[in-house]
């Protein structure tokens, strides 16, 4: 039916997808994961090294920003009347990926169970096939946000970026923990270093300056407390 024509499996696109995310301008095409800036005394991100605190988890959610777009756009677009910064909290850590370290990329919430099979509030691991099976199954933390195929999907970042919608942001499902190997051919997951911290409102109207200097409020108090436990990291504030 389809003659000499090679069919890729899933497994070929993602290693030729995850080439074009190793050679994307990673000083403005950054990673971030974000912390909840209203609870600073609850996030472990905010109590801890959080380059130890990532190697520990087995997913980390982030998302990809393109910072040099954000830059000129930033003041521009927030003097016309609104602009989103791609950030899912005010607050964030510039993380380094290992290429290998990549599960799944989104142009949309992805709803990953980042914490399936685990009981958090106790610490306790009560199913150790759940997180695998959600990855391979699709299954999200709503039923309604299922992905048909399962997470482990690979997109080029450009087109990740050309797809996310501007007001919200996108997900990107990356491995935390070292030494797991994930794709055949290319290393084992290596542990992900912190590169850098950023501070953005989510949000910027011109409509509230209220809402700006508390946004801004916020976010400094978060990196105050990300500087503290992660000393001589470089700092980017919007």
């Amino acid at each position: 039916m389809f003659g000499n024509k090679k069919i890729k499996t899933q497994g070929e696109i993602n290693i030729a997808e995850l080439k074009k995310w190793e050679a994307r301008d990673k000083k403005n095409l950054l990673l971030v994961h974000t912390v909840r800036t209203q609870y600073l005394n609850n996030s472990v991100l905010l109590t801890q090294d959080a380059q130890s605190v990532f190697k520990t988890w087995d997913i980390v959610s982030t998302s990809l920003i393109d910072l040099k777009a954000l830059k000129k756009n930033f003041d521009a677009v927030a003097r016309r009347g609104h602009v989103a910064t791609g950030l899912f909290f005010e607050a964030g850590f510039i993380l380094e990926v290992p290429t290998q370290n990549i599960l799944g990329t989104f142009p949309r919430d992805a709803w990953f169970p980042n914490h399936a099979g685990v009981d958090m509030k106790n610490q306790r691991i009560f199913d150790k096939s759940a997180l695998s099976d959600s990855i391979f199954s699709g299954k999200a933390k709503k039923p309604s946000k299922n992905i048909e195929g399962g997470y482990n999907k690979i997109v080029d970042p450009r087109k990740i970026l050309s797809q996310t919608n501007s007001s919200y942001y996108n997900e990107i499902v990356v491995i935390g923990r070292p030494n797991i190997s994930l794709y055949p051919g290319l290393p084992a997951t290596r542990e992900i270093k912190v590169a850098g911290i950023i501070l953005a409102p989510k949000y910027v109207t011109n409509s509230s300056e209220f809402f700006k200097q508390q946004a801004r409020k916020e976010s400094r108090k978060a990196g105050e407390l990300m500087m503290k436990h992660n000393p001589g990291i470089p700092v980017i504030e919007l």
